[in-house]
């Protein structure tokens, strides 16, 4: 079954639905702007500006991974009518990034794109056939019914708005996408008349058009000459060469000098009003004059937010209205994943990824999902910290050695704190033992509620709540003493490794029994 009667296989039955007059109905024609040239969709392409941002939007929609997702659990339905031919293959000619390419393309310039959707007896979606734009429009009749007319070398068929799968830009009739190359003809047209004032005037050979006066010639004689003349001075190939005149034989220049008219200065900001339509960042379409290293990665965020993200929703909202069944639209939904394209660098992502994994809505294999990673044994246990519980729930009890390990883990990080306060107050005060006796009080005065509030969160897991306190105020008493005999007997150094290798696992022993 070839495509035309996959498309109007039910042309009988259309046409019986749809008596339209032939007048209904009036697709693209050229259009005229104040530059002189015929602007139409195909033609606007010739504009370097225009091509690279319909490339450039359709290209990243083609490229993101698009999903059939339960709005319960999230989890992806892989064999989903609708994700098949969204993620894998639309119809027996295209492959989805071909078919989303072609639809997102015809988009840009037309400002609407139409699929036919095929389906079978109970009413899934089974292919998706591409509409020239061009060559389709939704019309209205009868009170208003809407169905969409479209035309083939096969002749004119309609379609109910139900088998039509149609994405269009804004709308002045809430039907009908406004095309962004009508709407913005003058501009294109500038374009495409600057592109080709360049082109001529290299054609010519850099040089101006003008007059040539030649006396006491005849018409034939004249038109000859002429010939002649172009022949041997124009054209890239007869660039610079010096023209020899007879006598009496003038030259007289008409035309504004490219440098005087700015015309490589419009054809930038041409190139930057045509991104301004599509709503692209210049640095997308190659235009970096303003783009910097410290400003790059939020103008290439600001393309997927404002950019791609409303034509993405507008994708996703016509894929969930037309190829879900009305049983499944409250359970599933159709998504397309941006987050491809806002990946951060690697350290970046680790360090999100650690915040996430750390904060308990994130488990360790849907990190090394997003990296495209195996999953491991155990990585689907969601994590949580010790310190945060819901209000009133009782943390649960660590066991011991893992009570143990955080204790010792706490009381080691206090002590290194301790120790290298130690070690530079004794350089300090070196050979004066009131003023470090007096340098050790007020520190450790001021330590005591340091220690407080690091070992609540470890003593609550390990179910020694409440002792913090007083905890707090022994470990600081025992430090001082320990510090100032150290510094009496010269063994600060000997006190300082003591701190951080040996105390901390002996603190853990005395508190967890």
């Amino acid at each position: 079954m070839n495509l035309l009667s996959k498309l109007f296989g039910r042309r009988s039955e259309q046409r019986a639905i749809t008596n339209l007059p032939d007048q209904v109905g009036i697709f693209a024609t050229a259009s005229l702007n104040d530059t002189g040239v015929a602007v139409t969709e195909m033609t606007a392409l010739a504009a370097s500006a225009v091509y690279a941002c319909c490339a450039v939007l359709s290209q990243a929609v083609a490229a993101l991974p698009v999903h059939v997702i339960s709005r319960k659990n999230g989890e992806k339905q892989y064999d989903h009518p609708a994700a098949l031919l969204l993620g894998s293959e639309p119809n027996e000619y295209q492959t989805s990034p071909m078919w989303r390419e072609n639809q997102v393309l015809q988009l840009m310039l037309w400002g609407n794109c139409y699929s036919f959707i095929e389906r079978d007896a109970q009413g899934r979606p089974i292919a998706l056939l591409p509409l020239r734009s061009d060559s389709t429009l939704p019309v209205r009749f009868n009170g208003g019914q809407l169905v969409y007319r479209t035309t083939t070398c096969g002749g004119t068929d309609y379609l109910p708005p139900q088998d039509v799968l149609h994405i269009a830009n804004m709308s002045i009739d809430g039907v009908t996408g406004l095309s962004p190359i009508m709407q913005a003809k003058q501009s294109v047209g500038l374009s495409l008349g600057l592109e080709r004032f360049a082109a001529k005037f290299f054609g010519q050979g850099c040089h101006a058009g003008g007059i040539l006066t030649v006396p006491s010639l005849k018409s034939e004689g004249m038109k000859e000459f002429a010939k002649k003349f172009r022949e041997n001075y124009t054209g890239t190939e007869n660039s610079w060469k010096v023209a020899v005149l007879e006598a009496q034989m003038s030259y007289t220049p008409t035309t504004v000098d490219p440098e005087k008219s700015q015309a490589l200065q419009q054809r930038v900001h041409q190139l930057r009003e045509v991104a301004r339509i599509y709503r692209v960042p210049p640095h997308k379409i190659g235009d970096l004059e303003r783009a910097t290293f410290s400003n790059i990665e939020f103008q290439s965020m600001e393309f997927v937010q404002d950019s791609l993200m409303p034509w993405v929703i507008k994708w996703e909202a016509e894929c969930q209205r037309k190829l879900l069944l009305e049983r499944e639209k409250p359970e599933l939904e159709v998504r397309f994943n941006l987050d491809a394209l806002l990946r951060a660098d690697t350290k970046s992502r680790y360090e999100a990824h650690a915040v996430a994994i750390n904060a308990g809505f994130m488990s360790v294999n849907e990190a090394r999902a997003k990296e495209n990673l195996k999953p491991v044994d155990g990585g689907d246990v969601l994590r949580w910290p010790l310190n945060t519980a819901p209000v009133g729930q009782q943390q649960p009890v660590q066991e011991p050695s893992t009570a143990r390990a955080l204790v010792e883990d706490c009381a080691k990080r206090l002590l290194t704190k301790e120790s290298r306060a130690i070690a530079k107050a004794a350089k300090k005060h070196s050979g004066n033992s009131a003023e470090f006796r007096t340098w050790a009080d007020e520190w450790y005065r001021r330590h005591e509620p340091l220690v407080g509030r690091t070992v609540a969160a470890p003593f609550k897991a390990a179910g020694i709540a409440g002792t913090e306190t007083a905890y707090a105020k022994k470990h600081c008493d025992e430090s001082r003493a320990a510090v100032q005999a150290a510094f009496d007997a010269g063994t600060v150094d000997d006190l300082v490794d003591e701190f951080e290798t040996i105390r901390p696992g002996s603190i853990a022993e005395q508190l967890i029994k």
